[in-house]
Protein backbone atom coordinates (compact mmCIF):
# COMPACT_ATOMS: atom_id res chain seq x y z
CA UNK A 1 0.00 0.00 0.00
CA UNK A 2 1.07 3.59 -0.16
CA UNK A 3 0.55 6.75 2.84
CA UNK A 4 -2.41 9.41 1.69
CA UNK A 5 0.12 11.65 2.12
CA UNK A 6 1.91 10.03 -1.15
CA UNK A 7 -2.08 9.60 -2.59
CA UNK A 8 -2.68 13.09 -2.30
CA UNK A 9 1.07 14.10 -4.05
CA UNK A 10 -0.14 12.11 -7.03
CA UNK A 11 -3.62 13.95 -7.19
CA UNK A 12 -2.07 17.36 -7.23
CA UNK A 13 1.06 15.95 -9.92
CA UNK A 14 -2.36 14.84 -12.10
CA UNK A 15 -4.24 17.43 -11.85
CA UNK A 16 -1.38 19.83 -12.34
CA UNK A 17 -0.93 18.02 -15.63
CA UNK A 18 -4.70 17.93 -16.73
CA UNK A 19 -4.90 21.64 -16.02
CA UNK A 20 -1.63 22.09 -17.38
CA UNK A 21 -2.46 20.66 -20.98
CA UNK A 22 -5.60 22.04 -21.23
CA UNK A 23 -4.24 25.84 -20.51
CA UNK A 24 -1.53 24.98 -23.03
CA UNK A 25 -3.36 23.10 -26.11
CA UNK A 26 -6.69 22.19 -24.94
CA UNK A 27 -6.01 18.69 -24.67
CA UNK A 28 -7.20 16.33 -22.30
CA UNK A 29 -4.66 14.14 -20.03
CA UNK A 30 -4.67 10.60 -21.22
CA UNK A 31 -6.32 7.70 -19.02
CA UNK A 32 -3.29 6.41 -16.82
CA UNK A 33 -2.75 3.22 -14.65
CA UNK A 34 -2.42 4.25 -10.81
CA UNK A 35 -0.90 1.80 -8.87
CA UNK A 36 1.36 0.99 -6.09
CA UNK A 37 5.24 1.48 -7.21
CA UNK A 38 8.30 -0.01 -4.98
CA UNK A 39 8.53 1.20 -1.15
CA UNK A 40 5.24 2.92 -0.59
CA UNK A 41 5.43 5.01 -3.83
CA UNK A 42 3.10 5.18 -6.74
CA UNK A 43 3.17 4.66 -9.99
CA UNK A 44 1.34 6.52 -13.03
CA UNK A 45 1.53 4.32 -15.91
CA UNK A 46 0.33 5.67 -19.96
CA UNK A 47 0.64 3.15 -22.50
CA UNK A 48 -0.94 4.43 -25.69
CA UNK A 49 -0.48 2.93 -28.79
CA UNK A 50 2.31 4.36 -30.09
CA UNK A 51 4.44 5.34 -26.76
CA UNK A 52 4.16 4.59 -23.05
CA UNK A 53 5.14 6.95 -20.24
CA UNK A 54 6.06 5.44 -16.56
CA UNK A 55 6.11 8.68 -13.71
CA UNK A 56 6.93 7.45 -9.94
CA UNK A 57 5.84 9.54 -7.17
CA UNK A 58 7.80 8.90 -4.23
CA UNK A 59 7.20 8.80 -0.64
CA UNK A 60 9.37 11.40 0.60
CA UNK A 61 7.65 14.73 0.04
CA UNK A 62 11.20 16.25 -0.65
CA UNK A 63 11.68 14.04 -3.64
CA UNK A 64 11.21 14.71 -7.09
CA UNK A 65 9.12 12.16 -9.15
CA UNK A 66 11.20 10.30 -11.93
CA UNK A 67 9.69 9.48 -15.24
CA UNK A 68 10.97 7.36 -18.22
CA UNK A 69 9.03 7.59 -21.56
CA UNK A 70 9.78 6.20 -24.94
CA UNK A 71 7.73 5.34 -28.24
CA UNK A 72 8.21 2.82 -31.29
CA UNK A 73 10.29 5.39 -33.15
CA UNK A 74 12.43 4.62 -30.24
CA UNK A 75 12.68 8.19 -28.91
CA UNK A 76 13.12 8.26 -25.04
CA UNK A 77 13.51 10.45 -22.20
CA UNK A 78 14.47 10.16 -18.09
CA UNK A 79 14.81 12.00 -15.44
CA UNK A 80 13.56 13.96 -12.44
CA UNK A 81 10.42 16.14 -12.13
CA UNK A 82 9.10 18.31 -9.12
CA UNK A 83 5.45 17.23 -8.37
CA UNK A 84 3.99 20.26 -7.94
CA UNK A 85 5.73 22.07 -11.24
CA UNK A 86 4.34 21.96 -15.03
CA UNK A 87 7.83 19.95 -17.02
CA UNK A 88 7.52 21.01 -20.86
CA UNK A 89 9.13 17.43 -21.70
CA UNK A 90 6.36 15.71 -19.64
CA UNK A 91 3.88 18.40 -21.43
CA UNK A 92 5.45 17.06 -24.86
CA UNK A 93 4.68 13.41 -24.08
CA UNK A 94 1.50 13.38 -22.63
CA UNK A 95 -0.01 15.72 -25.75
CA UNK A 96 1.00 12.98 -28.27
Amino acid sequence: GYSEKTFNRAVAFLTTYADGLWESCRSELPIQKIGPGPDGSIDLFWKQPHWELLVNIPTDPKEAASFSGEDDEGHRSRGFQDTEKFNPILETWLKR
